[in-house]
């Protein structure tokens, strides 16, 4: 009898997990807790699986597995079987449950067989018959581990005594357990350690040596594996839950916290800070303390909220935002510092720098500093830079603090000043991925948007390869994929000496996609890739307009009938301004404008009896009463608070914006929408991005500058035309 197809699924999943970068020189553990099982059941289904979720899925399918086939066949003949697709052993999944049971021992200070069985008999659904589960062969049981060990890389176990014979095997893969590994997000953040990041063994082997937490944090089990011969696989095991961490941490029973980051962009030159949250997964999807209101944004991520020039003293001291949702209270916080580091954003939504707390060597870095320690920063700068540093301070920062830009780390420094320490040089080497249309949270980009990859921390005479090709680096540290190997669906290897990175590419599905035609042309189609979404396509000429919408998790393939030249997304707060494509009269209120044009629109001075006013207050939300108290600055500024607009350029040459008036023979409604939506869109807080690689932020945010400007020139000719 075969075995179910959700067993063959996670038996595939676990086995993929762990096999897919096993080698013959690497020991491998079959280390299961709830965390890996979720990461590796969601790169195998290609979609977000939270840990708990993973759990109760993980355990109910083999539980049923034993039910109806382990008890009665025995575990031989049920798990060593050749049913399935693929050629790994299918005891895999069985015994990973073994070893899950092994890590849920987080109360017994002792190990032996009266703590294990219980628990393993608890998850397959059954009670003990005698000493081990209903139906339960032990012998068959040891000849599944031995089995599993000659045909795949999995460590061979020899049990110490004859008391454990049995125990031994699933115990040799359980170095920490769950009450040590619950603790572990706890070390992660005072170590400074990126979510779902990968550190070198040696790095977590000194960081634990130096946390002063470790006698009194861990269980005894804990401490006797991390201090004894058994050292090594534990921080495997800390290694690969590092991977999978979300960033939170938990704080008591009820308290769950997790921390705010920083985003700094340019806009036109002009330095701009937000606050961007972490959303772990088991946090709200709307956090409000308030004061503060933040809903749930792209994956792991609330919405931005940006920084004012009077919240400089909440940098320096920190902060803490509380919310209480069903009796449990979510914390987000920021620790307080003289000196933030940013280096080059790997959250695929936004451009700009992310704080981060160590700087990274051979790629842009800016560091904002506080004026109490100006003097002592620019001097440690100096020493870790060739070019003379220069801080700038500018109105729109937070005040008394300045900002150092255009930074690229080349050396370490002989010392850091404690009130520095955030200002130390990472010291691994990682690449970071800015860009692209990555999808959900896993290490998979949509094909034909694939991320820039920046090298950090790259020693002299390091080659990266992709997929075993040499490639070589710019002096920024961007990876130069010369082979065009990421163009390529699949799954591709970035590997730099020890250091190893996979990126999947995945080709997109066209499913549950809505288009609406705004204007008749002739059948022609350009297939465009993009993200889950509602989508507005503009093309080079006036008119060219195009609605694309799906609710794919791993986004869609468009069918534009012309060559579209931005994407644009709109968010949920500016989909109240429905207005860009649905034209307003206000030629009562301003002369000449047929559609609304909100930089020049002053609501204090227009008369509250209008009817246009009512129209623009109920698209807003807000009463007309609070709207005619609003001046130009006062109303721009409410808009821009909440409306975030996306736009993302789509080739690799950007068509110049065409200036001949034939294009406006035929003067229709589809042409003043068209520029309607492009002029108000413009005003607003545009997030410019690309899927190539070949253009700078730049150079996007000109071109789309240029844009808006031309669509200002079709609308002067428009209404030229009326008057």
């Amino acid at each position: 009898m075969p075995l179910s197809e959700a067993y063959i699924q996670w038996n595939r999943a676990i086995a993929e997990y762990y096999f897919s970068e096993a080698s013959d020189r690497n020991d491998v553990y079959l280390t299961i807790t709830p965390r890996i099982l979720g990461v590796a059941i969601s790169k195998y289904r290609k979609m977000s699986i939270s840990a708990d979720a993973a759990e109760r899925d993980f355990v109910k399918t083999v539980a049923e597995v034993y039910k109806t086939q382990g008890k009665t066949n025995g575990l031989q003949l049920t798990f060593r079987t050749t049913y399935g697709q693929d050629d790994y052993p299918k005891c895999i999944g069985f015994l990973a449950l073994s070893v899950l049971a092994a890590y849920q021992m987080h109360s017994d200070d002792e190990i032996g067989a009266n703590a294990f069985w219980p628990r393993f008999a608890d998850l397959l659904g059954c009670k003990l018959d005698g000493n081990y589960p209903e139906g339960f062969d032990p012998l068959q049981f040891e000849g599944l581990w031995r089995y599993l060990q000659n045909k795949s890389p999995i460590v061979t176990v020899e049990p110490e005594s004859n008391s454990k014979r049995y125990v031994a095997y699933p115990l040799a893969h359980v170095s920490l357990r769950q009450i040590d590994v619950e603790k572990l997000p706890d070390f992660f953040a005072t170590a400074g350690y990126e979510p779902e990041s990968r550190v070198s063994h040696a790095k977590i082997d000194a960081d634990l040596n130096c946390w002063n937490r470790l006698d009194y944090t861990f269980s005894k089990p804990g401490k006797a594996a991390l201090n004894g011969n058994r050292r090594k696989v534990a921080i495997t095991e800390i290694a690969q839950e590092l991977e999978c961490w979300d960033g939170s941490v938990k704080e008591a029973i009820d308290r769950r916290s997790t921390r705010v980051e920083m985003l700094l962009e340019f806009r036109n030159r002009r330095p701009q800070l937000y606050y961007l949250p972490r959303q772990p997964l088991k946090f709200p999807e709307v956090f409000d303390d308030g004061v503060n209101r933040f809903e749930s944004s792209e994956e792991g991520w609330y919405s931005l909220l940006r920084v004012t020039p009077d919240r400089g003293e909440a940098l320096l001291n920190g902060f803490a935002w509380e919310s209480t949702v069903e009796r449990t209270q979510f914390v987000l916080k920021r620790s307080g510092t003289g000196v933030i580091g940013f280096v080059p954003s790997n959250n695929h939504s936004y451009s700009g720098y992310l704080s981060r707390p160590r700087l990274i060597r051979g790629a842009p870095c800016s560091v904002l500093v506080h004026e109490s320690l100006h003097e002592q920063t620019n001097d440690y700068l100096n020493t870790i830079t060739s070019s003379r540093c220069e801080a700038r301070s500018h109105r729109e920062l937070p005040e008394g603090w300045c900002l150092f830009s255009d930074l690229i780390i080349e050396r370490y420094p002989e010392f850091v000043p404690l009130e520095l320490s955030t200002l130390d040089i990472e010291s691994n080497v990682d690449i970071i991925t800015v860009g692209g249309l990555k999808l959900g949270r896993r290490n998979a980009w949509l094909l034909g948007a694939h991320p820039r990859l920046i090298v950090a921390g790259l020693e002299k005479g390091q080659q990266p390869t992709i997929d075993g090709q040499a490639v070589t680096i710019t002096s920024d540290g961007l990876l130069v994929d010369e082979d065009n190997a990421l163009s390529r669906p699949g799954i591709h290897t970035i590997e730099i000496g020890s250091f190893s990175k996979q990126i999947e590419m995945i080709e997109p599905e066209v499913s549950n996609v809505s288009t609406g035609w705004i204007f008749n042309r002739l059948h022609t189609s350009h297939q465009i890739a993009l993200p889950q979404g509602a989508w507005k396509l503009i093309g080079a000429t006036p008119g060219d307009l195009f609605e694309a919408r799906s609710d794919a998790w791993n986004g869609f393939i468009a069918d534009c009938p012309f060559q579209p030249i931005w994407a644009v997304s709109i968010t949920k707060q500016l989909q109240l301004l429905e207005n860009n494509l649905s034209p307003i009269e206000l030629d009562e209120i301003v002369p000449g404008f047929t559609t609304l044009r909100m930089k020049e629109f002053n609501p204090k001075k227009s008369n509250p009896d209008y009817p246009a006013l009512k129209v623009i207050a109920g698209r807003l939300g807000c009463n007309i009463n609070d709207l005619v108290q609003l001046d130009n600055k006062e109303f721009l500024d409410v808009i821009e608070k909440d409306a975030l607009i996306r736009v993302i350029g789509l080739t690799l040459k950007l068509s110049a914006f065409p200036q001949k008036k034939s294009i406006f023979k035929q003067n229709n409604n589809n042409i003043e929408k068209w520029v309607s939506f492009i002029d108000n869109a413009g005003i607003c807080n545009v997030e410019v991005t690309s899927i190539y690689s070949g253009f700078s932020i730049d150079d996007l945010e000109m071109n789309w500058r240029n844009y808006a400007c031309g669509a200002s020139i079709v609308k002067n000719i428009i209404w030229g035309k009326k008057r």
